[in-house]
């Protein structure tokens, strides 16, 4: 989940609460349910109507009044139901996109044989549709709506390219990338990190090369879009500051191992 402006600290602890309740659902769901293939743009909740839905492979952006809320990526466990908590919700794959349809019927059929996850369902689905009422309460009193890029890379692809101007700062939201300074392994890049942030400010060309190890998916926010989200949310100047800060640390102690 990615949020853009200040919600409470209750959103964070529920999304966490969320995506774990979700991986316990996901180990004991059988691996049936209806495959279905979604093309670029296609909107979620046109081509399915109840039931769940878990993303093999892909992302898809939900929207609240044109509006996007947050993102569901791959590995998550969409309920039907919560997605609609208003008129005027789209739940579009931002790629070709890979899901399992697990109907109403499935479901219970499933927790008749797993008694045990009939508590974690109600939970997830209570979860998650205070979470959705939250996120979309949040987003009605705000007049901006970002909607920013979201790239896919595969393992060995070029994400940051060393000399290369740097007019955009990274997230990356799932996967794992490697760093390297003249083809000199320096660091790694984690789900959730913020990367390629020092030329961005500095407005240098990049000091670094970032390739992906894993399939890798990144949110790419351009100078304009940067400070849209920083006005959103304040919390983010003080996130990259700490970043920065760290970044400054770990160089510092670099330097004195090599003296």
């Amino acid at each position: 989940m990615i949020v853009y402006i200040e919600v409470p600290p209750t959103v964070d602890m529920l999304d966490k609460e969320m995506k774990t309740l979700g991986g316990l659902l996901r180990a004991t769901l059988s691996t049936s349910g209806t495959p279905l293939q979604l093309d670029r743009g296609t909107d979620l909740l046109s081509c399915v109507s109840n039931g769940w839905v878990f993303i093999d492979n892909g992302i898809f952006k939900y929207y609240h009044r044109n509006k996007m809320v947050r993102l569901y990526e791959t590995g998550d466990l969409l309920p039907l139901t919560s997605l609609n908590v208003a008129s005027e919700c789209r739940c579009v794959s931002d790629f070709g996109t890979t899901i399992r349809i697990f109907e109403n019927r499935e479901i219970a059929d499933h927790l008749a044989a797993h008694t045990d996850d009939i508590v974690h369902f109600l939970r997830y689905t209570a979860v998650h549709s205070t979470l959705m009422h939250i996120l979309c309460a949040s987003y009605s009193s705000e007049d901006l709506h970002p909607d920013f890029t979201i790239r896919t890379f595969k393992p060995g692809s070029i994400i940051i390219a060393e000399g290369a101007p740097a007019l955009e700062i990274y997230q990356m939201i799932q996967g794992t990338a490697v760093v390297t300074v003249k083809n000199v392994e320096v660091g790694i890049v984690e789900s959730g990190e913020v990367f390629g942030e020092i030329s961005f400010f500095t407005e240098s060309t990049r000091s670094a090369t970032v390739i992906a190890k894993t399939d890798c998916t990144v949110q790419v926010m351009r100078k304009d879009e940067f400070l849209t989200l920083a006005k959103l949310k304040p919390s983010v100047n003080l996130a990259i500051s700490k970043i920065l800060s760290q970044r400054l640390v770990e160089t510092n102690r670099k330097i004195a191992g090599e003296t």
